[in-house]
């Protein structure tokens, strides 16, 4: 496992949860947390592999424009990748 931080900075947001495979698109799972700076970040243990991932900033879907890669997913969704190495 591997401790993998996600931050994210949206001018204004109020909230930003975290949401991807490793919580099964569980919109209420990954809370980040805002930064003075006006980032949001949040930290989670991950094995090795491949994460398709989003940020629900205030309620609308947001991806990530510095994540490793992106895919369109099954039906038509772009989606951020997250790879973690050992």
């Amino acid at each position: 496992m591997a401790i993998t931080t996600f931050e994210y900075k949206v001018d204004g947001a109020n909230n930003i949860h975290l949401v991807g495979d490793f919580n099964n698109w569980n919109i209420n799972s990954n809370p980040m947390d805002k930064k003075n700076t006006g980032e949001f970040s949040t930290a989670i243990e991950l094995e090795p592999g491949k994460y398709r991932y989003k940020y629900l900033v205030d309620n609308k879907w947001h991806n990530d424009s510095s994540s490793d890669e992106t895919l369109i997913d099954e039906m038509g969704n772009l989606n951020s990748i997250k790879l973690v190495s050992a």
